[in-house]
């Protein structure tokens, strides 16, 4: 099959994968993709992520072709090709004709590789967000550092009724974000958990393609199997994998009981000054007491240190044992001066909510495990 065709175009399309955490291209993982040329249309899948590509053509393709080929050895090659060209796609390699000369990729064979994996689009169960609502959820829910061998890696999405929630774990940090008034009431319960990676590439494409097309929404369709996002002509499809219901509403009991209001920057600057001869040990002690007389203190015995902190507490004495670099990952987020903390009893999380809202139907929650004393 021949057909003349701009190969920088689809070039550009895929240069955002191939810088997202600069691994992808030299990762055998994420080694081939597979390109479907079907009438005026090309779609590129990557074979281990669920992330698919449309290209519309102004071409005429009588035969649907499928063939498979090294990621990066086809972006090696049609990088340097900025017109139209001859391609001619055989079954164990593609030809690339120019007036300059000849160059031929060879295919990898799929006999048991998996077709798409397609739903139809149904209209009761889509989500329209806004770009600048979505990319600002994931910036706040992309400070988490993963841990390779944890199993909660990745994003969860919950979708009922007439709301979306995003809750992004490491087991120590959550992040939970809530977003009321979906148009569209969902009776049944939907749980999805993005991985790691389709997490990063999802964040990718979003937040930087914003800045070159001005499309404002994206959309999110999801059946009992899949959950697909569609954006412009990206389209980046996650399974649907079982999980037990996530509801923090029994954290949230009695909070104002154990509050803590504080400045933050006259916290942190507490922080640097008892942490200022330590090297290796980042984890400090709260002491909460009923009559306010608040500090924090090291956990050095040859450079112990503490300090007195000013802040209103309501509650019950308390001892906490934070990770500090947690902390102050949360705290680099939040843009209030002030700020409200809630410990709770039984469970003994901190609980640093809704310290920002950008917008009134928009609810943030993080969520810091103490370490044991």
């Amino acid at each position: 099959m021949k057909i003349y065709i701009n190969l920088y175009k689809i070039y550009k399309l895929i240069l955002p994968l191939c810088s997202i955490e600069n691994y992808i291209i030299n990762n055998d993982y994420y080694n081939n993709i597979k390109i479907i040329f079907n009438k005026k249309k090309i779609y590129i899948k990557y074979t281990n992520l669920n992330i698919f590509l449309t290209i519309n053509l102004n071409i005429n393709i009588k035969k649907k072709k499928k063939i498979l080929v090294p990621f990066k050895n086809f972006i090696n090659i049609i990088k340097f090709f900025k017109k139209k060209v001859f391609l001619y796609i055989k079954k164990k390699y593609l030809k690339i004709k120019t007036k300059y000369g000849i160059y031929r990729l060879n295919t990898i064979k799929y006999k048991f590789y998996p077709n798409f994996i397609t739903f139809k689009n149904n209209k009761k169960k889509k989500i329209k967000l806004k770009i600048k609502d979505l990319s600002k959820i994931i910036n706040y829910l992309s400070f988490i550092k993963y841990n390779r061998n944890n199993y909660m890696n990745g994003l969860f999405i919950k979708i009922k009724n007439n709301y979306i929630e995003f809750y992004n774990t490491n087991n120590i940090i959550i992040s939970y974000i809530k977003i009321k008034k979906i148009k569209n009431k969902i009776k049944k319960k939907y749980i999805f958990y993005l991985k790691t990676n389709v997490f990063n590439i999802l964040k990718k494409y979003i937040i930087n393609s914003n800045n070159i097309n001005k499309t404002k929404y994206i959309k999110i369709y999801f059946n009992n199997k899949y959950i697909k996002f569609i954006y412009n002509n990206i389209i980046i499809l996650s399974k649907y994998k079982k999980r037990n219901d996530i509801n923090f509403k029994f954290l949230f009991k009695n909070q104002k009981k154990n509050s803590l209001i504080l400045n933050k920057n006259i916290f942190i600057n507490s922080i640097k000054r008892i942490l200022c001869n330590i090297k290796d040990n980042y984890n400090i002690i709260i002491n909460l007491k009923k009559n306010n007389n608040n500090y924090i203190e090291n956990t050095e015995k040859n450079n112990y240190s503490k300090e007195k902190i000013i802040a209103l507490y309501k509650g019950d004495n308390k001892k906490i044992l934070i990770n500090i670099k947690n902390l102050l990952s949360i705290f680099n987020i939040i843009n209030t001066n002030n700020i409200t903390i809630y410990i709770t009893n039984k469970y003994n999380f901190f609980i640093i909510k809704n310290t920002f809202l950008y917008k009134k139907n928009i609810k943030l929650i993080i969520l810091l495990t103490p370490l044991k004393l």
